[in-house]
């Protein structure tokens, strides 16, 4: 399986190409702990982010989405979940411009963890969630939109199958309600991390498995038909470690996985990426063999069927984890070396997207920079996906969130509050707004800090620039009549 890497070091060493788009790079978080996992190219030639925050929300962590314009600027951003802990994962856009996103969750469904599947409108606004499992805990990683306009989830679960934690599929209609779901694997201990659809409409899913194989665990490639009957299934690895964490069907028809291999016990790892035939048929393997850890997390392929790999490095870089962006030929012929991309501390790059202009969108973390422990950090690249110098520009953020709202961002009939250009605004039906309306703000203290009345509109827009973080109070009244109030947390400022 290991194959000589001598000789790609040595090209590293001496290639050297420059950049020639103008590419950014931004940091967005607060005080605590922000992740991104996914990021996509929106229809409207944006970028949707998608992860988890510490910072924001409702719980110990929410499901945290960015929309961002083309230059890295907050256009908006959003959290999701409940009391507990909520993690996004995967996000696509659907056919409806909406987008939908799939993680795990603490805060809601039957068992301890629940894969959680969401629906926002192209605003951020909550259309629909649902959750997924048994007694156990039930994990979503990945997420495909099928043929049918319904939505496959990728993930783990313990409450059902054969072993300690099968590979776990969930399908569902477009409304998120559940058609069926099947398990994978064999008395231990079996994950799904990715899937992908395949040109035969059934799906290809990758992951690793300790019931199977030659090693402690190896890379576990299951494919199946539309309705998740399995059409086979293979394994790849060494004696040791091995982990499968993004799986592709290509423009021929074949499958590509990025994985890690351990190469010395204990813990020393590898990038691994393999080709299969539409058989499962090992058609090659590449192991990226530097002299700490290396892991492959995602790759893209170009239009001209190249590929291009994300790679966690600590054998080169600034200090820490660093992005090794790997440039291959369709054959894996190295073709041009990205470099390296980091600070003193840790960057890991979960995700990487092609763009409507052949460059390259990449989300992970960084607690090198920012506001707090650990922030989203985004990078946009041209086409030769060369990183810049420099440090990123660090964006802090400011998210409202309703404090006694279950159903996350809920929808109240009357009233809606967002954040919009750095003002709260407040966002009244015509149930609300066809007659004279006033809206207080008190404080924590009962000191009213904001004061408005007005006529036949449908919104207040309220300057926050005086206000700080902290619980906050609202009542909308028409004359001697109470309408609606709420309280609302504002956070980040």
């Amino acid at each position: 399986m290991k194959q000589a890497s001598s000789s790609l070091l040595m090209l590293l060493c001496f290639c050297s190409v420059h950049a020639q788009d103008t590419t950014w790079r931004c940091t967005y978080g607060g005080a605590g702990y922000d992740e991104g996992r996914a990021v996509i190219e929106t229809s409207d030639t944006n970028y949707l982010v998608v992860g988890a925050t510490g910072s924001f929300g409702y719980g110990e962590a929410d499901v945290y989405v960015l929309k961002i314009d083309r230059n890295g600027n907050k256009i908006w951003s959003n959290v999701y979940g409940g009391p507990n802990t909520d993690w996004g994962y995967s996000v696509e856009e659907t056919p409806d411009s909406c987008y939908i996103i799939a993680g795990y969750t603490n805060s809601f469904g039957a068992g301890g963890y629940d894969v959680y599947l969401l629906k926002i409108d192209r605003t951020g606004k909550l259309l629909w969630q649902k959750t997924f499992g048994g007694t156990d805990w039930d994990l979503g990683y990945s997420l495909k939109i099928t043929p049918d306009s319904g939505f496959a989830i990728a993930g783990e679960t313990y409450s059902y199958g054969a072993g300690d934690a099968d590979v776990f599929l969930v399908k569902t209609d477009k409304d998120g309600n559940l058609q069926w779901q099947k398990t994978y694997g064999g008395n231990k201990k079996d994950i799904g991390r990715s899937i992908d659809l395949t040109y035969d409409s059934g799906f290809v899913l990758a992951g690793e498995t300790w019931s199977y194989g030659a090693g402690e665990n190896d890379v576990y490639v299951i494919k199946t038909d539309g309705n998740g009957d399995t059409a086979w299934t293979r394994m790849f690895g060494d004696s040791l470690e091995n982990f499968g964490n993004k799986v592709k069907q290509i423009k021929d028809s074949s499958y590509v996985c990025v994985g890690v291999t351990e190469i010395i016990q204990p813990y020393n790892f590898d990038s691994y990426y393999f080709k299969i035939n539409k058989n499962g048929s090992l058609v090659w393997n590449y192991t990226l063999a530097n002299t700490n850890e290396e892991i492959g997390y995602d790759f893209i392929e170009t239009l001209d069927s190249a590929f291009r790999i994300a790679n966690t490095t600590n054998s080169v870089g600034s200090g820490g984890k660093d992005l090794f962006l790997l440039f291959l030929t369709k054959d894996m012929i190295f073709q041009l070396n990205g470099g390296s991309y980091g600070y003193i501390g840790d960057e890991i790059f979960y995700s990487i997207s092609l763009c409507f202009d052949k460059g390259l969108i990449l989300a992970g973390t960084t607690n090198s920079y920012g506001k707090g422990y650990n922030d989203v950090f985004i990078m946009k690249l041209d086409s030769l996906g060369i990183p810049i110098n420099g440090i990123p520009n660090v964006n802090s953020d400011t998210i409202i969130s309703f404090i006694n709202s279950p159903s996350l961002q809920k929808s109240i009939p009357d009233v809606s509050l967002k954040l919009i250009n750095g003002k709260i605004s407040l966002l009244l039906n015509k149930s609300i707004y066809n007659h004279e309306v006033s809206l207080f703000i008190f404080d924590i203290f009962g000191r009213n800090v904001f004061y408005s009345t007005q006529i036949n509109k449908s919104f207040f827009e309220i300057d926050i620039n005086n206000l700080t973080t902290g619980i906050y109070f609202y009542k909308l009244a028409s004359g001697n009549n109470l309408l609606f109030q709420e309280k609302f947390l504002l956070i980040g400022r």
